[in-house]
C-alpha cells in the first residue's frame, strides 16, 4: 500500500471484486491508489484554463413552483495558486449573458437564488485526494454500466469525529464536514465518472446533495477529467423552500491572451 494514506485494517487486501471485461479482480486498496494518484496529478498538473459555463439556479416555494430563477452564461476560469501544502485552484467567472440578456464587460457575477460552491473540484478533492483518504471509509459496492463504460462503484463516508475535512461558510467560519456518497469509477482510466455526495450536517439545508458527471477534456494536448455537468439540491430547514443548482461546462481550453470569448451555445 502506498505510504501516503491509511486505510482501515479490515481485510481490504482480501476484498476482491471481479468486474466483467477485466482480466484480473480489483481490490479496494488498488483502486483507491489509482484514483487518488490521478486526482493528485490532476491538481498538480492542471494548467490555467477557461471553459464556457452555463448555470441555472432556482428557488422553489413550498408548493414546488418556481419562485425565483436565474440563468447565467459565463466564461469560467481556473488558475493555480501556491497554497503551501500544494496548489489550490482559484475560480473566476465573467458573465456573458444573464437570463438571456448580454452582460456588459466587467459586470459582477450576480447573486444566485441557490448557490453550490463544491461542484468543480472541491467534491472530488475531498473524496479522493491522497491527503484526505484516511479521514473517510470506503467499500466496494459492485459495478454497473455508465455512459457506455463499465464502472466500479465505491461507497464512502466521513469517519465519526474527523476534523480535517471542513465546510467553509461565506463569513469564513468552518466546521467538520459529515458526508456520504457513491462514486462510479472508470477502471480503464482510474477516473471518477460520477460522484454523488449527501451532505449530512450543513446549516439550514437538509437534505442537501450534489451529483457531478465527469468527462475527459483536451487542454493544449493534455488529457484532464473534469466536470461536464453538476447538479445540487437543498431544502431550507426553516422556510422549507427548495433550491436547485445546475451547471454545464464546454469548450475548455488553456488560459491565454488569444482566447476568444463567446456565449455557450
Amino acid at each position: 500500500m502506498a505510504p501516503w494514506f491509511k486505510i482501515s485494517n479490515r481485510i481490504l487486501s482480501l476484498f476482491l471484486l471481479v468486474t466483467p471485461g477485466l482480466s484480473a479482480p480489483q481490490s479496494l486498496d488498488s483502486v483507491l491508489t489509482g484514483v487518488s494518484g490521478n486526482v493528485k496529478n490532476f491538481r498538480d498538473s492542471l494548467p490555467d484554463f477557461v471553459c464556457n459555463e452555463r448555470i441555472t439556479s432556482q428557488n422553489l416555494d413550498k408548493t414546488g413552483k418556481i419562485a425565483d430563477q436565474l440563468t447565467v452564461e459565463s466564461v469560467f476560469s481556473v488558475r493555480k495558486r501556491d497554497a503551501g501544502r500544494g496548489p489550490s485552484l482559484v475560480e473566476g467567472r465573467e458573465p456573458l449573458t444573464i437570463n438571456g440578456k448580454p452582460a456588459k464587460k466587467g459586470t459582477a457575477f450576480p447573486k444566485l437564488p441557490f448557490r453550490h460552491g463544491d461542484g468543480f473540484s472541491a467534491g472530488l478533492f475531498l473524496t479522493f485526494h491522497p491527503d484526505n483518504l484516511e479521514f473517510q471509509t470506503y467499500k466496494l459496492a459492485g459495478s454497473e454500466g455508465l455512459s457506455g463504460n463499465n464502472a466500479l462503484i465505491i461507497e464512502f463516508a466521513t469517519k465519526e469525529g474527523q476534523q480535517r475535512l471542513r465546510y467553509f461558510e461565506r463569513d469564513g467560519d468552518s466546521f467538520a464536514l459529515q458526508h456520504s456518497g457513491k462514486a462510479w469509477i472508470h477502471l480503464g482510466a482510474m477516473q471518477a465518472l460520477r460522484l454523488d455526495i449527501r451532505y449530512l450536517n450543513t446549516p439550514n439545508l437538509n437534505p442537501y446533495s450534489s451529483s457531478i458527471d465527469y468527462e475527459e477534456f483536451d487542454i493544449s494536448g493534455g488529457k484532464f477529467w473534469m466536470p461536464k455537468k453538476v447538479k445540487a439540491e437543498g431544502t431550507n430547514t426553516k422556510s422549507k423552500t427548495k433550491g436547485i443548482y445546475a451547471a454545464e461546462y464546454s469548450n475548455c481550453r488553456k488560459f491565454g491572451a488569444s482566447i476568444e470569448i463567446a456565449p455557450v451555445r
